[in-house]
């Protein structure tokens, strides 16, 4: 199961290393980059959950993909579950 939702995760950033992502958020297109996405995953190398100030657009689209989970009472994002943690973890290993 690891491996299969390790190669999912990674599909679905590494995508974006070849093609430009289109989202909509608040009524504009912003273009995903896969920096971006990388950056927030990266803080999950060492934590469980982190804290945000607002939804981002890369927040919101991990959180789409159903990646990540946020939570609006606490502020802070975390994993969907404990495989996709340990998931994330694989894929920036290998990045």
């Amino acid at each position: 199961m690891l491996m299969l939702r390790t190669g999912e995760i990674k599909q679905r950033i590494g995508v974006l290393t070849i093609v430009s992502k289109k989202v909509f958020f608040e009524e504009e297109e912003i273009e995903l980059k896969y920096d971006s996405i990388t950056e927030i995953l990266d803080k999950f190398s060492d934590e469980d959950s982190c804290a945000y100030e607002m939804i981002t657009p890369e927040i919101a689209y991990l959180v789409r993909e159903n990646i990540l989970f946020s939570d609006p009472v606490k502020c802070i994002i975390k994993p969907q579950s404990q495989l996709d943690l340990l998931a994330i973890r694989d894929v920036l290993k290998g990045a």
